[in-house]
């Protein structure tokens, strides 16, 4: 796989990601965050029959479990398309609240935000973005470098002025905007994302912040007058429970 993305001993690592090499220089596998893309372009795209597919396992699957409304972080636009048909078909047992991966190619394809579409059962109203990455691999992006990698403060993946402009355009087109921010600087680049598409004032598009996790106390108020959502997963706190405390040091964690 790394050979066949052209991975060597010379590529810089990209924005947002970090090819992990040994001390001879050599790329060891590891790919963190952005990184990944490097091998992940070279996987071919499913069809949309295999999309289908995927998809009607799943339904089955969680309708079965007794779930009945799931988010879907981020689909393509065939996928968007793939889960329209469900519903003009009635396959879709399961409310589901897709949101479009990025301010890119898919909301430029997709036209108006969708709501209640097929018999209440689709909602397509809500793009997904990243601004940096996770806790675990360093990749979140931190205001203070991390206590057990003093080199390191994360990667953001956007300047502020490029995470500015895709908020400002989802939201222009309707879209409710939810993005993907683990570290201080990171949740503090989206909420002043958010702060300049909605010009310093209270929203009902409700933008959402994912996970929200490492919050630099004084920035907590302005996700309140913003009227932000903190679209928390309990799970973080047991996923990250060994290593929290180890990243941020005893005084960040609180």
């Amino acid at each position: 796989a790394l050979g066949i993305a052209g991975i060597d001993r010379d590529p810089a690592d990209p924005v947002g990601g970090k090819i992990t090499r040994d001390k001879n220089g050599k790329a060891t596998g590891i790919l963190v965050d952005i990184a990944m893309g490097i091998v992940s372009q070279h996987v071919p795209e499913p069809d949309k029959k295999t999309i289908r597919d995927a998809y009607r396992k799943a339904n089955a699957s969680l309708v079965a479990l007794g779930l009945t409304s799931i988010h879907d972080a981020g689909v393509s636009l065939e996928e968007a398309e793939v889960l329209m048909s469900m519903a003009d078909d009635g396959e879709l047992d399961l409310r589901v609240a897709a949101m479009l991966g990025g301010a890119g190619e898919n909301l430029d394809g997709f036209g108006e935000p969708l709501v209640a579409y097929g018999n209440d059962h689709l909602d397509i109203r809500m793009v997904k973005i990243y601004a940096d990455g996770a806790l675990g691999s360093r990749g979140a992006a931190m205001l203070e470098p991390y206590s057990d990698d003093p080199e390191n403060r994360g990667l953001p993946f956007w300047t502020q002025e490029e995470l500015n402009a895709q908020v400002r355009k989802a939201n222009t087109r309707g879209f409710q905007v939810g993005v993907h921010a683990i570290g201080d600087l990171g949740n503090r680049m989206v909420i002043n994302a958010f702060e300049a598409a909605q010009d310093g004032q209270y929203s009902d598009i409700r933008n959402r912040i994912e996970h929200t996790q490492i919050v630099a106390l004084e920035d907590i108020p302005r996700i309140a007058e913003l009227g932000l959502i903190a679209s928390m997963q309990p799970i973080h706190a047991t996923s990250d429970m060994n290593m929290a405390e180890d990243r941020v040091g005893p005084g960040r964690i609180k």
